[in-house]
């Protein structure tokens, strides 16, 4: 019988034991409060607050708190689909109407069924990687789909959100094969179960103009709303205009220093654990450039190791790496310069939402000060988009002044000719074209959306490096001109690491620290290390395959250093197809790989220097060229993972694998794709690619 087994006790004894012992020291340790023996003082707004709101996930209280007509839930990971959702909530207000928008992560996705009838629920989702929902609405995903599943064929009356009526507007991009899924998927799901949509399902492309389909749909479902809601549209936004409803922040500047001042920290102090909402400052303790001769300063590409300790995050080859980047000094102080804010960014404010029912009542830690918003939580080295400079016309009060804004705000030419084109900035606009007064700083606040993270995938293996704490990523600086070739724009991300880098280089003593949080990603080895691989990332797109070297170089060890009896199964063939433009200048940790071949991580590196022959080849080619080769390991199980660019190389390497499966597999065409589907559905051929 088993070791624990007690022939005295079962397992309801020793649950009703326990259930008495813990009933036993609460009774006892009531009134304990600290440790001083007094008994704990209760906040009654905190007491009021929870009488109130008996679940704050509740999706139908916050429905009816403070009356709510509409709930605008997002599915964001770089934070355009939330600023959308923010952009519904005003056009509601503006209407008359109350509307709130929501992280479904902070609801109970469950109570879709018991929204009235009356309300409307509004989807704005964006497909993130291959078909995958956001990290903040994969719960919202797996409910309807279970839910789909379950009720798709019952009758009409016995549907779940059957009273639901619900519009949705996805965000995707056209260079990934499941483009807008998340949206679609959401929309057939809710037909399905019984809901009724309001107005068209839009999609937005972020290949070609986001901003554009966005408007477009906002323009064609405001009219719908108005006949759900029962609502004349002008005649309401008169009323709202009058009342002054407009703001959807208050900023008030504190004369006296708050107990708690958040100067860039990101996420509720009080949380102990980390996540994409708390991240951990994580240590930087190596960086290095990867590019050399030529390639530099044009180009770079920095390596960066990162101490986790302490954040009790952990991760595995294939995973990404979030990084929350900051701005750069210039930007603040031209920024500062154009609010005249120059001599009060050490000043302490806060800004609050409006809307007593909002879940997030600060748009960024607060209370802050002027310095660490603009360095650290506002994206202010982007161009302002039409609606911000909409949102400022009332503001102005030189009718001169006001028509140049007016221009820029009706005019596509103008705007493109002086925005988009020269990638104007706030800053810029309002140091050349002054607004006298100044516009109101919560006015200027919303003018700005918050700085979001940077995934990066990781390039480490924790069991080859022999430290679980340690995470490498490599980054590719983003550089180019803009459109007037005026400025040269940076990537955000990449510019601070590069930063970075430059200060470890001037100061290899400097204690230098980056939030971080770790995001799981389906993107594995395969389970069976006899399973055969082909890995294709040219560029930066080799990083994570680095790490799965790593991985299988330690698996190798260990097999090696085995002294059980049964002898491991050996590891599959792994082919590795690189490329970059020159061997000799951006040839990625090309000292590494001869070390991996010879520990036997990797059977083969396969190279496609595209610049270094008169005619260019690329990894495509290369794949042509062993075709075969790579044919016989996809005949016998092997899965394939491509990283790196989606609109081209990614696309090129589909291709090949249906032409592969055609004239090497004896297939049709149409057999062919479906094929590759098939590899797809069953997790055999994987990407991480972006555009």
């Amino acid at each position: 019988m088993p070791s624990h087994y007690s022939p005295f006790m079962d397992a309801p004894d020793l649950l009703i034991l326990g259930a008495l012992a813990l009933g036993g020291f609460l009774w006892l340790s009531r009134g304990r409060g600290d440790d001083s023996g007094q008994t704990s003082a209760v906040d009654p707004r905190e007491a009021a607050r929870v009488a109130k709101t008996p679940n704050a996930r509740s999706l139908v209280a916050k429905l009816e708190q403070d009356g709510k007509d509409m709930l605008v839930l997002y599915g964001s990971q770089t934070g355009t689909a939330e600023d959308y959702a923010g952009r519904l909530v005003k056009d509601a207000v503006k209407y008359g109407l109350h509307a709130l928008a929501l992280d479904p992560e902070d609801i109970d996705v469950e109570e879709l069924a018991k929204v009235p009838a009356t309300k409307l629920v509004v989807f704005v989702l964006a497909t993130y990687g291959e078909g995958e929902p956001t990290d903040n609405a994969v719960a919202l995903n797996e409910y309807l789909s279970q839910q789909y599943e379950e009720f798709r064929n019952a009758d009409p009356d016995d549907k779940p959100l059957r009273n639901l009526h619900y519009a949705v507007f996805g965000l995707g991009n056209k260079t990934y094969e499941l483009f807008n899924a998340m949206a679609r998927n959401i929309d057939k799901w809710c037909t399905a179960l019984g809901a009724t949509r309001i107005g068209p399902c839009g999609e937005g492309d972020d290949d070609a103009n986001m901003e554009e389909d966005f408007g477009r749909w906002r323009e064609t479902v405001w009219p719908e709303f108005a006949q759900f809601y029962g609502i004349n549209l002008a005649a309401e936004a008169a009323k709202a205009a009058a009342a002054g409803l407009s703001r959807s922040f208050t900023l008030v500047d504190h004369e006296e220093m708050p107990s708690i001042v958040y100067r860039g920290e990101l996420g509720d102090r009080s949380h102990t654990t980390y996540d994409a909402k708390k991240p951990f400052m994580a240590r930087i303790v190596a960086t290095r450039e990867l590019f050399s001769g030529k390639e530099v300063p044009v180009r770079n590409c920095v390596h960066v190791e990162l101490d986790l300790t302490g954040s009790k995050l952990i991760y595995q080859p294939g995973d990404h790496l979030a990084i929350w980047p900051q701005n750069q000094q210039h930007d603040v102080d031209m920024l500062s310069l154009a609010l005249e804010l120059t001599h009060r960014l050490d000043n302490v404010f806060s800004l609050t939402s409006t809307d007593p029912a909002a879940t997030k009542r600060h748009p960024f830690p607060c209370p802050t000060t002027y310095r660490a918003a603009f360095t650290h939580y506002l994206d202010i080295a982007v161009p302002p988009k039409p609606h911000i400079l909409q949102a400022w016309l009332p503001h102005i009060a030189d009718p001169a002044t006001r028509a140049i804004y007016a221009r820029l705000t009706g005019d596509k030419a103008a705007y493109a000719a002086e925005i988009t084109d020269h990638h104007t900035t706030v800053a810029e606009l309002l140091l050349k074209h002054p607004i006298v007064p100044p516009l109101p700083l919560d006015v200027v606040f919303e003018s700005f959306t918050r700085i979001q993270p940077r995934y990066y995938s990781i390039s480490s293996s924790p069991r080859y490096l022999g430290n679980p704490n340690r995470v490498h990523i490599t980054a590719t600086v983003l550089r180019y001109e803009s459109t007037a070739k005026n400025k040269s724009v940076h990537g955000l991300c990449t510019r601070h690491l590069l930063d970075l880098h430059e200060q470890l280089q001037r100061d290899p003593a400097a204690a230098i620290s980056v939030p971080v949080a770790i995001r799981h990603a389906s993107f594995k080895l395969p389970r069976q290390n006899a399973t055969p691989v082909i890995m294709i990332g040219p560029g930066t797109g080799v990083a994570p395959f680095r790490g799965f070297v790593q991985e299988r170089c330690a698996i190798v060890a260990k097999a090696k250093s085995s002294t059980s009896a049964i002898p491991p199964a050996p590891l599959g063939d792994a082919l590795l197809f690189f490329g970059c433009r020159h061997e000799q200048h951006d040839f990625l940790y090309a000292s590494e790989w001869p070390e991996y071949l010879a520990q036997g991580g990797l059977t083969e590196l396969i190279t496609a220097f595209s610049r270094d022959t008169d005619k260019k080849v690329y990894v495509q080619h290369r794949l042509a060229e062993h075709g075969d080769r790579v044919w016989d390991l996809v005949r016998k199980g092997a899965h394939v993972y491509v990283c790196g660019d989606a609109r081209n190389m990614a696309r090129d390497v589909h291709w090949w694998f249906v032409e592969a499966a055609m004239t090497r597999g004896g297939l049709s065409e149409e057999k062919a794709e479906r094929f590759v589907k098939d590899m797809r559905t069953k997790g055999r051929y994987l990407e991480d690619v972006w555009a």
